[in-house]
């Protein structure tokens, strides 16, 4: 499989996986408007436990990267998310896949940057928007992982809101290398089928 369709399979599987938030919270909020439409069913996670922060989930589907690790931050009482992060392993490629979401209204043209004490990365332009906010899908080495747990003053995500005014906020450590090791673990003996 060519490095183009392993990316494009894997953001799909990440992209289904984020929709089933999206799915869920679309059916609660039909359900009290006292809409009868029915929603489509979401893909659902067969096995969830959480690490810390982390949701680590794994998915019944034949993909390259069948787990997948989640954060997110969001306003309590409004639901609006302010910054959602989520990796999988493909463990045939030995590749992250990451997705990055921030809310709307970020400057295109800055990019979105992650940022600790042992450098940065170049800006990561957003590939879409949707109601939710906008998100950057990229990959990312195994070395660059272990710098962000590494970092001692921790990592942090920056970009620009269109009016100009800088954000940067801190990446979410509290359980991320465990979290880590179980997704990875997960993917590998979802693939094998152990």
């Amino acid at each position: 499989m060519g490095v183009r369709k392993f990316i494009l399979a894997a953001t799909m599987l990440l992209a289904a996986a984020g929709s089933q938030a999206l799915a869920q919270s679309n059916a609660t909020t039909s359900s009290a408007n006292g809409d009868v439409s029915q929603p489509q069913q979401p893909l659902t996670a067969n096995e969830t436990q959480h690490v810390g922060d982390w949701l680590v989930r794994c998915f019944p589907v034949k993909a390259p990267a069948p787990c997948d690790m989640l954060y997110i931050l969001a306003v309590k009482k409004t639901g609006q998310m302010l910054l959602s992060l989520r990796f999988a392993y493909a463990p045939a490629q030995d590749k992250n896949l990451f997705q990055i979401g921030v809310p709307l209204g970020v400057s295109f043209a800055k990019g979105l940057v992650i940022s600790s004490d042992a450098g940065a990365s170049s800006p990561l332009p957003f590939v879409h928007c949707d109601r939710t906010g906008c998100f950057v899908e990229s990959t990312m080495d195994n070395a660059s992982m272990d710098t962000l747990t590494s970092a001692p003053g921790g990592a942090k995500v920056r970009f620009v809101m269109f009016g100009g005014q800088g954000v940067a906020m801190p990446f979410p450590m509290n359980g991320f290398t465990q979290a880590r090791q179980s997704m990875v673990g997960l993917a590998k003996s979802h693939v094998s089928g152990k």
